[in-house]
């Protein structure tokens, strides 16, 4: 991971548990995939968890959110913003998609 600011860390590791989290992996399997140990995925999920609970206001954490089932994916509205997910999506893609909107 070499040297990194307190900031830049903090923001790799919380790319890592988003990516984690949409891959539908093991906490074992998504690990060993990237070369890092479970405990250390399990320290950062915690630490980035009690964090973002302490500073989301509750006018913060929910968002008016549109689903629409058809039967080749799912469109999901956000305000403005429209993603369809179709099956055999990109998981990797779709979290890196959701984590740059949720800046």
């Amino acid at each position: 991971m070499g040297r990194r600011t307190s900031s830049e860390r903090m923001e790799y590791w919380r790319q890592q548990i988003e990516l984690y989290e949409v891959s539908g992996q093991t906490r074992e399997g998504y690990s060993a995939a990237q070369g890092i140990k479970v405990h250390t995925l399990d320290y950062w999920r915690r630490k980035l968890s009690n964090k973002s609970t302490a500073d989301t206001t509750i006018s913060e954490s929910w968002v008016p959110i549109q689903i629409i089932e058809e039967e080749d994916g799912i469109d999901l509205s956000v305000g403005k913003v429209r993603i369809t997910v179709r099956p055999g999506f990109n998981r990797k893609l779709l979290s890196e998609v959701i984590g740059v909107l949720a800046v």
